[in-house]
This record gives C-alpha cells, structure tokens and sequence, in this order.
C-alpha cells in the first residue's frame, strides 16, 4: 500500500504535464498555427520590399494616428520606426483625377479583402480580377474605417488601383472580427471610383 502512495503524486505530475504538452499542440496545429509571429515576418517582408522600392511602384505611408518617430528611439540615436506604424501601397494602376478624400469623406470603391494565407474576408469585385467596369461598388465613411484603411484612402485619388497592406495594430490589433483572426495583417486591393465630399 506504502508504494501505491508513494506513485500518486508522481502519476498526478505526468497526468497534469501531458494536459498542458497536448493544450499547446492543439494551439500550436492548424491553418492558424503562429498567427502572429506569421503576420508580423509576412508585414516585416512587404516592409522591406516597399522601402526598397526598386520598380517605383511602392509608397510607404505613416499611418494618421501615430506619433512622428523620434530621432533618439534607436541604436546610436537613430530613428528605428516600427513596421507596424505604416500602410504598405503597391501602385497598380495611377487615375486621372485630382480629388483626394479627408477624414470626413466618404468614398465609392470597388475591393477585395485578404488575409496573408490568401483567404478571401470581404469583397464587392464580380469576378477574380478586378474589373472597375463590372465590379460592384460600395460606399466607405472615411472616419469610420480602421486607420490602416482610413490613411491609405486619404492618399487615393479618384481612378487610382492600390493594393495596400496594413499591419494588424492599424486594423483589429488582437481583436477577432468576424472572419478576420486577431493579429491580421490585412491586404486590400482598391480602385477608387468617386470622393463624396
């Protein structure tokens, strides 16, 4: 009976250990598997592509509701901004028009939303490319927008075709909304028909 006893604390520790390894496997499984880690090396690389801008077609655009870097944040005094204060715009197509929408605008778009795994959230465009000619359009509220989305707009002009990528603490930061899981990157492609003033 003395050994029986003796092994209970023993099998309590290896029953309680194999819980918490099996937990984090099942965290750790799956299309969402490090979510996070994968959204911010996903926007640290569209970062480095977009600062580079080899083929000119790249802007990189501080988001309207962060603070101006500080010339003393990094090593040796210089500015280290941070991947995740900034819209990433990849210029497909430049428009004609000379109208630029503000904060208090609204906007008529065609676009298509897209998590990094490529899965479609949200979209008004009628077949896989985008067509301004046939795609269906919506209304946008620039002030009621995630701030990723409300920047990129600001720099719009009516005509233009953006894909823009925006870190996840420029949309629902650690929130999940709807299809869209915590910590996501978020990529847009957008052609802008009209500003409403």
């Amino acid at each position: 009976m003395m050994k029986q006893i003796q092994y209970l604390p023993v099998l309590f520790w290896l029953l309680l250990v194999g819980s918490l390894v099996s937990c984090s496997e099942t965290e750790s499984e799956g299309e969402y598997a490090n979510w996070r880690k994968r959204n911010v090396a996903y926007t640290d690389s569209i970062a480095m592509v977009a600062k580079a801008n080899v083929d000119g077609t790249w802007k990189v655009v501080k988001a309207w509701n962060k603070p101006d870097d500080k010339p003393s944040t990094g090593i040796g005094g210089i500015a280290t901004p941070d991947n995740q204060d900034y819209v990433y715009i990849h210029v497909k197509n430049e428009g004609d028009g000379n109208v630029s929408a503000c904060y208090t605008d609204s906007v008529s778009v065609s676009y298509r939303g897209s998590l990094v795994n490529g899965e479609i959230f949200e979209e008004t465009f009628i077949s896989e490319e985008l067509n301004p000619e046939t795609a269906g359009r919506t209304t946008l509220f620039l002030n009621k927008l995630i701030p990723g989305m409300t920047t990129a707009l600001q720099h719009m002009r009516e005509g233009d075709w953006w894909t823009f990528y925006i870190p996840s603490s420029l949309a629902y930061g650690g929130d999940k909304q709807g299809a869209i899981p915590a910590y996501s990157t978020l990529i847009f492609e957008m052609y802008l028909d009209e500003v409403n003033p």
